[in-house]
């Protein structure tokens, strides 16, 4: 009895496949992440306020320039292994 079952690699494991980031905030600090194609990024950008010290409520995640929203995925907006988002605090002026 034959099977049709592909082997699994990157191409065919579709929403399930795992992606490298980089995340590069204000005054130099980088880290890097593991995240689901399919997890919303905004898991992404509060794993980074927790490693970074900072407050959560008021980060932004930039790709190319290009605001993440709150429901973008990696498959999203394109993200491929080894993207770099860019993280900005909001400035409340006062």
């Amino acid at each position: 009895m034959a099977t049709n079952k592909a082997p699994m690699n990157n191409e065919n494991q579709g929403d399930n496949r795992v992606i490298r980031i980089t995340v590069q905030g204000q005054g130099n600090f980088n880290a890097v992440f593991r995240i689901k194609y399919n997890a919303p990024l905004f898991k992404l950008g509060k794993e980074f306020a927790r490693v970074a010290d900072i407050s959560e409520y008021g980060i932004r995640l930039f790709y190319d320039g290009q605001r993440i929203g709150e429901n973008d995925t990696a498959k999203s907006i394109g993200l491929e292994e080894n993207a770099i988002l860019e993280v900005y605090q909001e400035q409340l002026s006062g």
